[in-house]
């Protein structure tokens, strides 16, 4: 009788610990904000594309258009400005489109975030939406792969934390 009890609270033992399941939060899964980064980004705004490279140094996003050589514009929590020829030029009030971007890559942690585990085309994601936005991060790395916010649609392309 005692095997037998044993046997059954092994196999329950098993199937406790198999059916525990990883636990992610937003801290985590935008850890990739704290710090400085670089980035390729596709964005599509309105329905119409851009490719662009965007480097984060300490608190400031600096967004380079493709195409618009010569200007770079510097995004952070005061505003936005253009950066041309060495000169900082501040923009009184920053485009939509423009202090998008900086919203999506200073995403908040707190609120109440509905975060799913998703496997499109095989690749594991967390999909996570709140306050309109949604982010799709990969499950291994934790970096971002897709952005989406109103009429901003963000592509990750390549993405490197330095």
């Amino acid at each position: 009788m005692k095997r037998i009890f044993s046997f059954f609270a092994c196999i329950l033992l098993v199937f406790s610990l198999c059916s525990c399941t990883e636990s992610v939060n937003m801290g985590v899964l935008t850890e990739y904000q704290r710090g400085d980064f670089e980035a390729e980004l596709q964005i599509k705004i309105c329905g119409k594309e851009s490719l662009c490279s965007l480097e984060k140094k300490s608190e400031r996003l600096f967004l380079r258009l493709h195409g618009l050589d010569g200007f770079t514009f510097v995004l952070d929590e005061s505003g936005a400005g253009i950066i041309s020829g060495g000169t900082e030029i501040p923009l009184g009030g920053a485009p939509l489109s423009v202090r998008d971007v900086y919203l999506l890559f200073s995403t908040p942690v707190a609120g109440a975030w509905k975060i799913e585990k998703s496997s499109p085309g095989g690749v594991p994601v967390y999909v996570c939406s709140g306050d309109g936005i949604t982010l799709y991060i990969d499950a291994c790395s934790h970096l971002p792969l897709k952005i989406i916010y109103g009429s901003t649609e963000v592509n990750v392309l390549s993405f490197s934390v330095k």
